[in-house]
């Protein structure tokens, strides 16, 4: 695992001190390496973090350094970090931030998985549940039902997924 790897896991752990070290080291490499993509997965790892803390401030800075770093090298994983950047802007209560950020994962992901990957499905489902909680009924429900046929065919009807978008179904005010 990368520094930034162990620091991240450490950081859910809750030993905050020892994340910080191994984050604030991979940095200082990335930095002197010129390594953009390595200082991207710092930023994200920063911003997985902070959202764990609820310091949202932090986590939307941490994830815009790094969509903005990995657009600029059109990295791979621009999609998780626009992602990740999605869910804070859902938790600010800044829906058109969010709905706008989801759709530009999703497009991202697909042109990277194709349409039918697990990472693709579960940001529609997030767009989806967004959608619902805004009283855009019609879409989420028409979002669900997609993502549930991929998730029965590829993963099976017993599948955690499956459970998961059945439950968002029945939820759907």
């Amino acid at each position: 695992p990368t520094l930034s790897q162990v620091g991240l896991v450490l950081g859910l752990r809750g030993d905050t001190v020892g994340a910080r070290s191994y984050l604030l080291e991979a940095h200082w490499i990335f930095e002197q390496a010129g390594d953009s993509a390595g200082i991207a997965e710092v930023e994200n790892s920063q911003g997985i973090l902070a959202h764990a803390r609820g310091d949202l401030a932090a986590a939307e800075r941490h994830f815009v350094t790094s969509v903005e770093i990995r657009r600029r090298t059109h990295d791979r994983a621009l999609g998780d970090a626009l992602g990740n950047l999605g869910v804070v802007y859902d938790d600010l209560n800044r829906t058109e931030d969010a709905e706008r950020t989801y759709r530009e994962a999703i497009t991202d992901l697909e042109s990277k998985f194709g349409p039918e990957h697990e990472m693709v499905t579960g940001m529609w489902n997030n767009l989806a549940i967004l959608l619902d909680r805004t009283g855009h009924l019609a879409q989420a429900d028409s979002i669900y039902r997609r993502v549930l046929a991929i998730d029965e065919r590829k993963l099976g009807k017993d599948h955690p997924n499956v459970g998961r978008t059945l439950v968002n179904l029945s939820l759907l005010r």
